[in-house]
C-alpha cells in the first residue's frame, strides 16, 4: 500500500481570468496531489462552489472581469456554508494597502504575481495545515459536547433512581 501524500483528498478551486496562470497553479497543486477545479472569474467560482463538491482551498485573482476577487471573497465570507473555506488572494499588486484590503475582505493569505512556486507551495501548505487544525478543533468540540450531553443524561438518570430509591424506602418505613 502506498503511503498517503500531503495533498491526498484536498480539493482546490483556482480562480483566475488568465488560463496560463490557472494552468501553472493547477500543475503545482496537482504535483502536491490536490484535486483541482478552475474558474475564469468570480461568478464562475460561485457557481462551482454552489454545485459542489466544495474545495478546501481557493486561490483567487484580484482583477477579473464579471466579478473581481475582492467581491468573490466577500461573498464567500457572507455565505455560512463557505465561511471556513481557506482563501489565498493573488494579485500583481502587492503593496501593503492591497494586502490589508484583501485580508480585511476575508482572504486568509496573499500572494503576489508572478507566482513564485516555492512561495505558493509554502502558503498553500500553511493554509491546509490551518484548515486541518481547525477541523480537528471542531471535531473535538463536537465530541466534548456529546460527552457533556451524555454525562447530563446519566446524572438525570441517577438523580431519578436516587429519588425512586428514597421514595421506596419511605414507603417501606411507613
Amino acid at each position: 500500500m502506498t503511503p498517503a501524500r500531503e495533498g491526498d483528498g484536498v480539493r482546490a478551486l483556482i480562480v483566475d481570468d488568465s488560463k496560463p496562470i490557472r494552468s501553472i497553479v493547477a500543475r503545482v497543486l496537482r504535483d502536491l496531489r490536490f484535486d483541482c477545479a478552475e474558474a475564469a472569474n468570480g461568478a464562475e467560482a460561485l457557481t462551482a462552489l454552489e454545485a459542489g463538491p466544495r474545495p478546501d482551498l481557493i486561490t483567487v485573482n484580484w482583477h477579473m472581469p464579471v466579478m473581481d476577487g475582492i467581491e468573490l471573497v466577500r461573498r464567500i465570507r457572507g455565505t455560512p456554508s463557505l465561511r471556513r473555506l481557506k482563501v489565498l488572494m493573488v494579485s500583481t499588486e502587492g503593496d501593503a494597502d492591497r494586502v490589508a484590503t484583501a485580508i480585511a475582505a476575508g482572504a486568509d493569505d496573499f500572494l503576489t504575481k508572478p507566482v513564485n512556486t516555492p512561495e505558493l507551495v509554502a502558503r498553500v501548505r500553511s493554509l491546509v495545515k490551518l484548515r486541518k487544525a481547525r477541523l480537528e478543533v471542531f471535531q473535538q468540540r463536537d465530541a466534548l459536547q456529546k460527552e457533556l450531553a451524555d454525562r447530563k443524561r446519566i446524572e438525570q438518570e441517577l438523580e431519578l433512581a436516587r429519588d425512586q430509591a428514597i421514595s421506596a424506602n419511605r414507603t417501606k418505613s411507613a
